[in-house]
């Protein structure tokens, strides 16, 4: 790259940028009407590194064109927010706000390990006693009765999230250190995925609290099944399988729409302060995030740092778990732990009730 042609440089530039501008389009443009700006979103880290580099290159160059770039990624700033968060300073201790309370959310796989690495419930525990979340949202939590007693008590003992939801036949719950009143499920065909709420009791005013899962891309399935050393771009099995994961993704795509629709309708209906956790199965730059997250604030935007990655998995550098706060809170501080547990990490927030 040091020693390209410039000229050169300058149309791959310029096609980078074309593509980021089209890329800003995917959150607004619902994938059942179009869904190639769907795929364009889910590349958009990929194309903010780009721009990154051009940047460098061009000044490095002491070349003017750095500011086409520049311009760009200024154009969709708050999008270039949602991929990555410059910000320093360490997270809030828990207990050392007056007031806060800690939402948490973790897809926990069933607690099935991750990989060949079994699930450590002693690592869990600990992270309970370290973090005190007053409200915990898991996704995939066990269907067996047995399994879901069992951390139903540990929560109960470790954590004091006495109170719990989770509607029969459904992978959804909820646990909470205030009492829960009424409470809601609404599951999409396949059971695994849709939401539920539960109205909190918090110190005599209530929070509506939803619990989200949308629908998976199964694309994980498919790409370790591809090894890179064997990909042969003039194989058609490896355009097959391109395809299958196009097709795939295109299909999903177009599921999670309409479930967001139908989940931020449910939101905005809310009668009281609402906080919205959850596995969106999808990235920031996608209409199905964009849906759901209308009106409230995203915690990783507000007080993360990093590239906000969630996905545990064999596709790197995905933020598809999100901590939404509505206008009724002030965030205080959000964090992404890695304790290996499952394929996706636990995020924790903090937050004070301005009501």
């Amino acid at each position: 790259m040091r020693n390209a042609d410039p000229k050169l440089m300058r149309w791959i530039n310029v096609g980078v940028i074309l593509l980021t501008l089209l890329s800003y389009l995917a959150p607004i443009t619902d994938p059942n009407a179009f869904w190639p700006l769907a795929f364009m979103g889910l590349i958009f880290p990929l194309l903010l590194f780009a721009n990154i580099l051009f940047i460098l290159w061009w000044a490095f160059r002491r070349h003017w064109y750095a500011f086409f770039s520049v311009g760009c990624l200024l154009v969709g700033w708050s999008h270039v927010q949602g991929a990555l968060e410059l910000r320093f300073g360490g997270a809030l201790k828990p207990g050392t706000a007056k007031d806060a309370l800690t939402f948490m959310t973790f897809n926990a796989h069933e607690f099935k390990g991750i990989g060949k690495q079994r699930f450590d419930q002693q690592t869990f525990a600990d992270l309970i006693r370290a973090q005190k979340p007053d409200v915990l949202c898991f996704q995939e939590f066990p269907l067996d009765a047995g399994s879901a007693k069992r951390y139903a008590d540990l929560l109960s003992e470790t954590g004091s999230l006495r109170y719990s939801y989770q509607e029969k036949g459904g992978t959804l719950a909820i646990f909470s250190r205030y009492p829960i009143g009424r409470k809601g499920a609404n599951y999409f065909t396949n059971r695994a995925n849709g939401f539920l709420f539960a109205d909190l009791d918090i110190n005599g005013k209530s929070v509506r609290v939803f619990n989200v899962h949308l629908q998976t891309n199964a694309i994980s399935k498919i790409t370790e099944k591809i090894d890179p050393a064997d990909v042969n771009l003039q194989d058609r099995e490896t355009w097959q399988s391109f395809e299958g994961v196009l097709r795939r993704y295109k299909r999903s795509a177009q599921t999670r729409a309409r479930q967001a629709i139908a989940i931020a309708e449910a939101i905005k209906k809310s009668p009281f302060p609402t906080f919205v956790c959850g596995d969106f199965n999808d990235v920031p730059m996608s209409f199905s995030t964009h849906t759901i997250a209308e009106g409230l604030q995203d915690a990783f935007k507000c007080k993360g740092s990093g590239r906000g990655v969630t996905y545990a998995g064999n596709i790197p550098g995905l933020r598809i778990d999100y901590l939404l706060a509505g206008s009724d809170f002030e965030v205080l501080d959000f964090q992404t732990l890695r304790p290996r547990l499952s394929d996706h990490y636990p995020l924790v927030t903090r937050v004070v009730a301005k009501f």
